[in-house]
């Protein structure tokens, strides 16, 4: 869109069909977390290890970086990779007006409603939600990672504002498996 001329953007937003696909914050987190901090030689992981350096978060003689390391970074950098980006930020639902809104959690129909929708054709599919490679959303696994965090660092996730924010504008609320009583 940045590379249409104004009025070309305005008659776009004004005449396509716009949807957008969201997933649950505390889930698109770990996601970003296990997808691009996984590999250690990735650039996002070298990027967040000099970060982390530079703030005395991060011995240089440790290996990766851990998931409570990734939140402290998440919680202090004021501008954050598309990849763990809020999507009230990178998608702009308060000023873009979407005809849809579709959930990872309900992809399958979602994708099959918003296909139809613009009578995409048949041979047209979204990605398989069973076969994503860091299952981040199942119970297991968000339990795993968030039960390494202080209960003061789960809080302060909890009222980040981005995220709260993605909470509120897409309904959603803390997962079942990373609930703790004296969190928010």
């Amino acid at each position: 869109m940045s590379q249409l001329p104004l009025a070309k953007r305005e008659e776009v937003l004004r005449t396509y069909t716009k949807f957008l696909f969201v997933r649950n914050p505390y889930a698109r987190i770990l996601s970003a977390y296990r997808d691009k901090l996984g590999n250690q030689g990735s650039p996002w992981s070298l990027s967040v290890k000099q970060w982390l350096y530079r703030k005395h978060i991060l011995d240089p003689s440790m290996g990766g970086v851990t998931f409570a390391q990734f939140v402290t970074y998440y919680l202090q950098v004021s501008q954050k990779n598309m990849h763990w980006e809020d999507m009230n930020k990178i998608c702009d639902p308060c000023t873009i007006d979407y005809d849809f809104i579709g959930y990872y959690e309900t992809l399958k129909p979602d994708s099959d409603y918003i296909l139809n929708l613009i009578r995409a054709p048949n041979s047209t599919r979204f990605p398989d939600p069973q076969k994503v490679p860091t299952h981040s959303s199942s119970d297991d696994i968000l339990g795993s990672y968030y039960s390494q965090l202080s209960d003061e660092q789960l809080k302060q996730l909890s009222l980040n504002e981005g995220l709260a924010t993605d909470l509120e504008l897409f309904n959603y609320s803390i997962p079942e498996a990373i609930k703790r009583e004296n969190i928010v």
